[in-house]
């Protein structure tokens, strides 16, 4: 590890090195993720994760992707040690990734592409496997709980960087393997960001199939009007971004405001008659 951080290390001008050893790179990072599921929190934290985060942004990024995908594969095995904590390493290296230039950079530009160093690190933080092309398939099951601990991060990521088409993509792919009623208020805070930053532009959520994205997952939600449905403020939150996505064009949202509607009727009957049943009890 102190040979490896070395290598990586920017240089005496604060330049990122010539020469980095990548190949070593990848495969040791990978054999470091493994080995941190197995180990206490603690001492994965303090040994391997804060050393990653305190190299330059562009080998910070090619050592955390390495490193998250081979936690990943350890904490999603059936025969590995698991980690007491698993959310902790995304938490670390999503505030560090919060400071990068790339990051910054985000914010400030309404593209769907970015650096390919950062690239990799991006995706590897919302489970994608290697590569850097989008709207491929996250490596975790359908309807993983395990999503739910990582999701108020992964969110923050998006939120922070709004104008981002490159997270907004990567957001979409990542709650599309898990329409659950426990993900309603991520979407509801990501969708209401991409709302501010973008306003009614079309070539955002309809060129893009951002908006039609949306709401094909809310009707997946909610058609059965299941509970757990957003609270009132979250409510209020989402129908004043379905009313942005239908001023941009997006008819499927007219839908999810009936539905929506739909749902909140059956919840007030069922709270009603839930109320009947105590005062007879």
């Amino acid at each position: 590890m102190a040979w490896t951080l070395a290598a990586n290390a920017l240089d005496d001008e604060e330049r990122e090195p010539e020469g980095r050893p990548f190949t070593w790179n990848g495969t040791f990072y990978d054999y470091l993720g493994i080995l941190c599921a197995a180990l206490p929190n603690e001492q994965a934290m303090k040994s391997f994760v804060q050393p990653i985060t305190e190299l330059g942004d562009e080998a910070f990024h090619d050592g955390m992707a390495s490193l998250l995908r081979g936690f990943d594969r350890a904490a999603l095995s059936t025969n590995a040690t698991k980690p007491a904590y698993p959310a902790a390493m995304r938490i670390a290296l999503a505030e560090r990734l919060k400071n990068t230039r790339n990051y910054l950079h985000l914010n400030w530009r309404k593209e769907f592409i970015t650096e390919i160093h950062a690239a990799d690190a991006l995706t590897a933080i919302f489970f994608q496997r290697s590569g850097v092309l989008q709207s491929l398939r996250p490596s975790i099951p359908d309807n993983w709980d395990g999503l739910d601990a990582v999701m108020p991060t992964l969110t923050g990521l998006v939120t922070g960087a709004a104008s981002s088409g490159y997270l907004a993509v990567l957001f979409l792919d990542l709650v599309e393997t898990s329409p659950r009623p426990a993900l309603v208020p991520y979407l509801v805070e990501a969708l209401g960001a991409w709302c501010s930053a973008y306003g009614p532009d079309t070539s955002f959520w309809v060129s893009r199939d951002i908006g039609g994205r949306v709401c094909r997952w809310l009707e997946d939600v909610l058609a059965d009007g299941v509970p757990g449905l957003p609270d009132s403020t979250q409510a209020k939150a989402l129908l004043d971004s379905l009313d942005v996505l239908v001023q941009a064009g997006v008819t499927s949202a007219r839908e999810v405001e009936e539905l929506l509607a739909a749902s909140s009727a059956v919840e007030r009957v069922s709270f009603q008659i839930a109320g009947v049943a105590n005062r007879v009890i």
